[in-house]
C-alpha cells in the first residue's frame, strides 16, 4: 500500500512479515515476536509502538494502536485510516503474476534393459536362469506436471505416458531358447520435489508407480508362446531443468514381472533410463 504511510508485505508458507515507511524514514520491519515459556505462548507486539511513534494522527487514540493485530487485514485498515487522516489517497498494489501451475513436456530417451527368465518347473537340465542384460531401447512420451500451490511450488504431481519396446533372442545353441518381443505403453504416476538452485537452474527428485499396458507382446520359449501381462513397478528419478524448458533425467525402475499369469514361470524386466525433455508450456 502506498500513501503518506507505505505498507509492504512478505509472505511464504510458514512466515508473514510487514514493513513500513513514512515520508521521513527508510523501510523498517514491523516487529512481532512470540515466545514459548513452559506451555504458554507470550507475545511481544513491538510493531504497535513502532506505528505509534512514527505514524500519528489526531483521530487516533491509544486503543487505535493497542488493538492492532499482526495481519494483512488489520494493517491495511490502519494504514488506510492514517493516509485518510493526512488527506492522502491510498494505492494498493497486488501481485498478479501468473502462477505456473501446469507444465507439459515432451520426453525422448534411451532405456538400458535387463531381462531374467526362468521356469522353475523344468528338470535340472533345463532349470536355469537366462539373462538378457544391457540392451538399449528407445522410449518417448508426454509428461503432464501439476504444480501444487504451496511451499513455493516445490511439490508436484506427474502423470506421464511413455512408449517403450524391447526385442531380443537368446543364443540358438542354448538348451533353452527365448524370443522376446515386448512393447508397452507405460503410465507413471509420481511425486516430484524440486530444489531451486537459481532462477534458471532446478534439480529434482521423483518417485512413483508405473502402470504398464503391454500390446502385441509375446515371449516364446523353445517354440511355446506366452502372453505378457501388466504388472505395476516402482520408479525413482533424479533430474535437472534449465530455464524451465530443457531437462535431463536419470531414472531406475524396480523389477517388473512379465509372466503374471503363469505359475512357475518368471520374467523379471528392469530398466534404467536417460531422458531428455523439452517443456512445451
Amino acid at each position: 500500500m502506498e500513501g503518506k504511510g507505505n505498507l509492504y508485505q512478505y509472505s511464504s508458507k510458514n512466515m508473514e512479515r510487514f514493513f513500513f515507511t513514512n515520508l521521513k524514514s527508510n523501510i523498517e520491519q514491523l516487529l512481532y515476536r512470540r515466545y514459548l515459556i513452559g506451555q504458554s505462548i507470550i507475545t511481544d507486539p513491538k510493531f504497535q509502538d513502532q506505528l505509534k511513534f512514527n505514524l500519528k494522527c489526531p483521530n487516533f487514540n491509544a486503543e487505535s494502536y493497542s488493538s492492532l493485530i499482526y495481519s494483512k487485514k488489520s494493517m491495511v485498515s490502519f494504514f488506510r485510516e492514517f493516509n485518510e487522516c493526512n488527506d492522502v489517497k491510498s494505492y494498493v498494489y497486488i501481485d498478479t503474476r501468473k502462477r505456473d501451475l501446469f507444465n507439459l513436456t515432451f520426453n525422448l530417451g534411451l532405456n538400458s534393459v535387463s531381462l531374467s527368465l526362468r521356469n522353475s518347473a523344468f528338470n535340472n537340465k533345463y532349470n536355469k536362469q537366462v539373462n538378457l542384460d544391457s540392451h538399449l531401447g528407445l522410449k518417448f512420451g508426454i509428461e503432464a506436471e501439476f504444480v501444487l500451490p504451496y511451499n513455493n511450488n516445490k511439490w508436484n504431481i506427474l502423470i506421464q505416458s511413455e512408449y517403450q519396446s524391447f526385442k531380443e533372442n537368446t543364443n540358438a545353441e542354448s538348451s533353452v531358447n527365448y524370443k522376446v518381443d515386448y512393447k508397452s505403453l507405460d503410465i507413471p504416476i509420481s511425486v516430484r520435489y524440486k530444489m531451486f538452485s537459481s532462477s534458471k537452474s532446478t534439480f529434482y527428485l521423483s518417485s512413483g508407480v508405473v502402470f504398464n499396458f503391454p500390446f502385441n507382446s509375446t515371449i516364446i520359449r523353445n517354440g511355446s508362446s506366452f502372453d505378457v501381462g501388466p504388472t505395476p513397478n516402482l520408479i525413482a528419478e533424479f533430474g535437472y531443468i534449465f530455464n524451465k524448458k530443457v531437462s535431463i533425467e536419470f531414472s531406475i525402475s524396480s523389477k517388473r514381472e512379465l509372466f503374471d499369469n503363469y505359475a512357475q514361470n518368471f520374467a523379471k524386466y528392469q530398466y534404467s533410463s536417460l531422458t531428455f525433455g523439452y517443456s512445451l508450456f
